[in-house]
């Protein structure tokens, strides 16, 4: 009867998810963990300045082009293969540039290793493309807890000993990858191209939304002062454990309860952060700018997630590459 017991359980997990439990997908928080490193200086700081600026331009570029490409042409399969090992190999090389480009202040090295943080999670979607809903949910805000808990016991590193762990994230990557898209998913119902039948002005209506958003967070990340804010032990806690208590609570609210997940509430959470911690900077400036930076940041790695798992759906739902749904709305 136990036997009969743990066998019900296993059943009902699996029914919950979609299927059989998938860890491969879980690869992508080794890429966010060698991003937080590598591009957001361990999120020590509110930013990282001028670097700051210049990898995300690059980053923006990089996801343009490649979108670009993907609209003229959708990817082969031997070009997503290449694209997954030429983000592994670069990424791997680039950890040791980054590092002395950052003593010497060289951000062309920086705008170098944007290029790679941009393959690395672009070859995923790829992989999330093949997952439901209810999958991509689970997988992506774990995968989105796990790097947040990965990324944030890597800032208590000394900074030599950080960058030589992150450097083995991309190999790890690109393992689970390689077996995320050789794992059978399960059943899964034939998608409806039902965004090919929206207007043009929908998908600008929506990426302008986005670029706003972004705006938006830019803004409060530096506000009042401009530049970067030095965020403390405790700051960077209350930011990485609260991505991961939020994201743990999507996964409950929708896998294990079983409840009603549509994507303007996940958007509501976000725009609930920013409101609070903008609010935190109004009533009590200077005197608790930390924890709002920390709040705020909350929703700016939030937004991944959320980002993630709504172009999956649109991706999933329409004819167009992949890539081009990701890159043009990720840039």
């Amino acid at each position: 009867m136990p036997h009969a017991s743990a066998t019900a359980r296993t059943n009902q997990m699996r029914a919950l998810m979609g299927g059989a439990f998938l860890p491969s997908f879980l690869g992508l928080a080794a890429t966010r963990v060698w991003l937080q490193v590598n591009l957001f200086a361990s999120y020590t700081q509110s930013d990282d300045g001028l670097f700051t600026v210049v990898n995300n331009l690059a980053y923006g570029l990089v996801m343009v082009i490649g979108a670009a490409i993907a609209l003229r042409k959708p990817f082969s399969k031997g070009n997503r293969t290449a694209v997954a090992w030429l983000g592994f190999a670069v990424m791997t090389f680039s950890t040791v540039l980054i590092l002395a480009g950052k003593e010497t202040g060289a951000v062309d090295i920086l705008a170098v290793a944007s290029v790679c943080g941009a393959l690395g999670g672009g070859m995923w979607t790829a992989a999330y493309v093949r997952l439901g809903l209810r999958q991509s949910v689970l997988y992506g805000f774990l995968s989105l807890a796990l790097g947040s808990l990965g990324g944030l016991a890597l800032s208590f590193l000394p900074e030599a000993l950080s960058y030589t762990v992150s450097m083995f994230m991309p190999a790890i990557a690109l393992l689970c990858y390689q077996r995320a898209m050789k794992t059978d998913v399960g059943p899964q119902p034939a998608p409806e191209p039902i965004y090919d039948k929206e207007p043009r002005s929908t998908m600008l209506f929506i990426f302008g939304g986005l670029a706003v958003f972004g705006l938006a967070l830019g803004i409060s990340r530096g506000f009042p002062a401009g530049e970067p804010v030095p965020m403390d032990a405790l700051q960077r806690v209350v930011h990485q454990m609260g991505v991961v208590v939020i994201s743990l609570f999507i996964i409950w609210w929708f896998i294990v309860k079983r409840k009603r997940l549509s994507f303007s509430f996940l958007w509501r959470i976000e725009i609930m952060l920013v409101a609070a911690g903008m609010l935190i900077l109004s009533v009590f400036p200077g005197h608790f700018t930390g924890l709002a930076i920390a709040t705020v940041n909350i929703a700016d790695t939030l937004m991944l997630g959320v980002l993630w798992i709504t172009l999956q759906d649109v991706a999933r739902h329409t004819t167009t590459d992949v890539y081009a749904v990701y890159g043009f709305a990720w840039a």
